[in-house]
Formats: C-alpha cells, sequence, structure tokens
C-alpha cells in the first residue's frame, strides 16, 4: 500500500476518527483520482445523511472527527457519484491522449513529407491520388451492389460525422479533438434501425 509521507496512515485505510481532509484523501486514493470530490462536497453529503461528528462538537473545525464507520456508510451511499467522478476525469485525460497520440501522427507525417525530395513527394502524392480513386470507385460499387440488402436498416449521421472531422483537425481544445477522434474511429455515426 502507498504512503503518502512518513509518519501518515496509508491512503485507503482509515482510523477509528477520521478528519474531513482525511475522507477526502481517502476517496482520492481509493478511487485514484486527485479532486474527486471538495471538502465542501463531503460536509454537503454527511449533512444530508444526518451524519454527526463525534460528540462534543469542537470549536476549530480542524479539530472535527467522524467515526470510521459513519465515512463507510457516507461512501456506500455516495459510492455511484464517486465511480462517476472517477469515470468522467479519466474520460477527460483519455481525450487528451487520443489528442496527443493524433497530434504526434500528424507531426510524424509532416517530419516524413519534409525529409523527402520535391521529386519524390510528387512522385508518391500522384501514385496515392490513383490509389485513393481506386478505393472511392470499389467503395461506390460496394454499396451500389450489396450494402442496402444486407443493412436495410444502417443510416449515418453526415452532419454530425462533418461537425466531428472537422474538430479533429482544426479545433485546438485537446478535450473537443480527443472526443471528436474517439467518435470517428468508434463509428458512432453509423446509425441501426430507423
Amino acid at each position: 500500500m502507498e504512503i503518502e509521507e512518513k509518519g501518515k496512515m496509508p491512503k485507503e485505510i482509515l482510523n477509528d476518527e477520521v478528519k474531513p481532509k482525511e475522507i477526502l484523501e481517502y476517496f482520492e486514493g481509493k478511487y485514484n483520482t486527485a479532486n474527486i470530490v471538495s471538502q465542501r462536497t463531503i460536509k454537503n453529503w454527511l449533512n444530508e445523511l444526518g451524519i454527526e461528528c463525534i460528540q462534543p462538537r469542537p470549536k476549530r473545525n480542524a479539530d472535527i472527527r467522524y467515526k470510521k464507520s459513519d465515512v463507510l456508510k457516507l461512501e456506500e451511499a455516495k459510492k455511484e457519484n464517486l465511480l462517476q467522478k472517477q469515470h468522467q476525469d479519466l474520460w477527460e485525460s483519455k481525450k487528451v491522449k487520443i489528442a496527443e497520440e493524433e497530434r504526434k501522427k500528424e507531426q510524424d507525417y509532416y517530419d516524413y513529407l519534409s525529409s523527402m525530395t520535391e521529386e519524390e513527394r510528387t512522385l508518391e502524392d500522384n501514385s496515392l491520388s490513383y490509389y485513393v480513386q481506386a478505393d472511392e470507385i470499389i467503395k461506390n460499387d460496394m454499396l451500389e451492389m450489396c450494402f442496402k440488402k444486407l443493412f436495410p436498416d444502417t443510416t449515418f449521421n453526415r452532419d454530425e460525422l462533418a461537425r466531428n472531422l472537422y474538430d479533429s483537425q482544426i479545433i485546438n481544445n485537446d478535450a473537443i479533438k480527443g472526443e471528436a477522434i474517439n467518435y470517428i474511429k468508434n463509428k458512432i455515426y453509423i446509425r441501426q434501425g430507423k
């Protein structure tokens, strides 16, 4: 188990008496997410569930303590909320990672192009354009021959796809760009049923 600092408790273990800050550290350690909730949120949750501090109530907020069993009861009652916040935080970081990976691919491609001579680049562009044309013709023929028969209830959201293509290539916001790239990669624009 990971120890935060020398002399402090492990992140995922609670003492019998728990400070509000320790509740926060416990949630962050257990759900492996920084800033998963604030101390104010925890205070509101405690009030909402009617959990009182160990009596008598101290004058200083820093001296407030709660029972370990009450903290575990609070966690059980709010587990769904904590898991949603954890999922949202992980998704936000994943969107940024997707955008960074896509940006690296683009940079690698531009580095590759800059290493070529003008003649090599022109030759490659010409041969690529024929492959692109051939792929387009084959795709259209395949669609005409079998797609409607095999998938009569499938439609495509062209407007949403276009917007996400724009977002994935033009927008500089990593969260938006990552979400758009994920939308395209997972083919969310394909709809089943009418």
